[in-house]
């Protein structure tokens, strides 16, 4: 008797009941996914506001230094369009002679955590920088006939260059956005996405771009 107690205390699983157990792990894995993968959204999301509110606060005492938003900057070899609206470097700290735009007002570049590799993207009514260069030109900004403020038609601003060469900002200060931050959102680096357009941002398109806006008073993000 205590030889066959002995022998029932040591008897392994059955095969039987190992697939059961595999089976209940793995619905119970099923259920719990969905939720571990909105709750790192969630938390990739608070990190890029976070982010956002760092190139905010940058771009505030920018202003308060030159009074202009830094220029956008722009890449026409096919090979660099990925850096196409990286954040302006004039907001990182002085590591060449040129410094009487490089004040370093972020430390380093922002990374943005929905797209490895590469910053929160910029793009503002003015001046563009094209390859690096000094700005040479000057970038349109399409707003929306759904953005708020636009009247429900889409309109095209640019800052225009007046009659002696100066600049002339009247439209910069009629647009009812004058620039954008954004990142790649829950989807990655957009494809087709428009940071300018609504109708793309999370959670209006719950894998959109997120977006941080300001419209000459206030800055808004778009979550």
């Amino acid at each position: 008797m205590v030889r066959r107690w002995c022998e029932s205390g040591r008897r392994g699983m059955t095969l039987i009941e190992l697939l059961v157990v595999i089976v209940i792990v793995g619905i119970l894995i099923a259920l719990l996914l969905p939720g571990v993968h909105a709750a790192m959204v969630l938390a990739t999301i608070t990190e890029a506001r976070s982010d956002m509110k760092q190139v905010e606060i940058a771009l505030r005492q920018y202003v308060t230094h030159f009074d202009q938003f830094p220029p956008t900057w722009r890449y026409t070899s096919a090979s660099d369009k990925h850096k196409d609206y990286t954040l302006p470097e004039e907001l990182y700290p002085a590591e060449q002679a040129n410094e009487d735009w490089k004040k370093g007002y972020l430390n380093e570049p922002l990374m943005d955590p929905f797209n490895p590799g590469e910053t929160y993207c910029y793009k503002a009514i003015g001046p563009v920088r094209t390859n690096g260069a000094a700005p040479a030109g000057l970038l349109d900004f399409h707003v929306p006939a759904n953005f708020p403020k636009s009247g429900g038609a889409v309109t095209t601003y640019a800052i225009k260059v007046g009659p002696n060469g100066a600049m002339d900002y009247s439209e910069w200060f009629k647009a009812p956005v004058r620039l954008i931050i954004w990142s790649a959102g829950p989807q990655g680096p957009p494809d087709g996405l428009n940071a300018e357009d609504p109708a793309d941002w999370y959670p209006e398109n719950p894998n959109g771009i997120i977006c941080l806006y300001y419209d000459g008073s206030d800055w808004v993000y778009s979550y």
